[in-house]
């Protein structure tokens, strides 16, 4: 740290800024190396430019002339680096020849920034001597962490209620593992009719070999077996069938079972069945009422022919 002189235009530039950025001007213009300065692991240097900061701002405040402001900062700033090591009364003793020999300098003003001084450092002058005798060893642990801000919230408009998110929640999961199980469900099916196409072109030609008779019991083995093959794909497609509709029913279940905020109102329906299917039952009992009448009129009609041909028989 160099001593460095203050010139009336940087005392009145330190002065008019910020505290924070009035410090960090003060050391620039005292030729302080401030790169990479941290308060909390620089503390020495950060105590002493708060020290030299505030009894130049004192004299500032206090409405010295702009001379006597940099006069009082070089005796503030001489007194502390020359008493480095100095016990108290050869440090006041400093203080009071540096003093002396400033004669230009308003008597009152000089007794007012000298009660400031020993009200100050000479109070403290043992804490000033720890600071400024020896380094602080750094007790901070740097690490590097992330912050991720918040998600901006919605509008309060479009809130809902605790109960009705934590509704939509678990239905939202039981719609994914309704997804996920007619995927798999899918793939299934997939997977058999692969099967089955694989089966219909491999079976009937898997042992019979290119210029080879069949005989009655090879070819009753090869349909055998061929059925039997169908037969267990058929099976499984079957399986997989009722599966899929016992896990449609057990999810409808779920779902039907979930609490229902009374906010949403009712729950939709189930679907009833499609025109189709009544029209097809409508048609069907038609068909049964034609049938019916069908059969009752040619019942009629052979009554009849036979009464006919009764009446036509001769007597005997």
């Amino acid at each position: 740290m160099a001593a460095e002189s203050l010139t009336t235009e940087q005392a009145k530039q330190v002065s008019t800024l910020p505290r924070k950025a009035g410090r960090l001007q003060l050391a620039k213009y005292l030729k302080w190396n401030m790169d990479n300065f941290d308060e909390e692991i620089d503390m020495q240097k950060s105590i002493i430019l708060d020290f030299y900061y505030d009894n130049l701002l004192f004299a500032v405040k206090t409405g010295f002339p702009w001379n006597e402001v940099c006069t009082v900062f070089d005796l503030a700033r001489d007194v502390h680096s020359e008493s480095i090591g100095l016990p108290l009364p050869e440090a006041i003793k400093l203080y009071k020849n540096k003093a002396v020999q400033l004669s230009q300098m308003n008597e009152n003003n000089l007794k007012t920034f000298t009660s400031y001084f020993f009200l100050t450092f000479m109070q403290h002058y043992k804490l000033y001597q720890c600071v400024s005798s020896q380094e602080r060893e750094p007790m901070i642990s740097l690490c590097q962490l992330h912050v991720y801000p918040p998600v901006e919230p919605m509008p309060f408009k479009d809130g809902k209620e605790h109960i009705v998110w934590n509704y939509e929640q678990k239905l939202q999961e039981l719609e994914s593992k309704e997804k996920e199980r007619k995927e798999g469900i899918m793939k299934k099916k997939q997977d058999l009719v692969s099967a089955e196409q694989l089966l219909t072109l491999e079976v009937p030609f898997r042992e019979v070999e290119t210029d080879e008779a069949l005989d009655r019991e090879k070819l009753s083995k090869l349909i055998d077996e061929a059925a039997t093959a169908h037969i267990s794909l058929a099976q499984k497609n079957l399986e997989t069938r009722l599966q899929e509709k016992h896990e449609n029913l057990e999810f409808l279940f779920e779902k039907t079972a979930l609490p229902r905020p009374a906010v949403l109102g009712a729950p939709p329906r189930i679907k009833s069945p499609t025109k189709s299917s009544a029209k097809s039952r409508q048609s069907t009992r038609g068909g049964t009422k034609t049938a019916q009448s069908d059969r009752t009129g040619g019942s009629k009609s052979r009554a009849q022919s036979k009464a006919s041909v009764r009446g036509k028989t001769p007597k005997s």
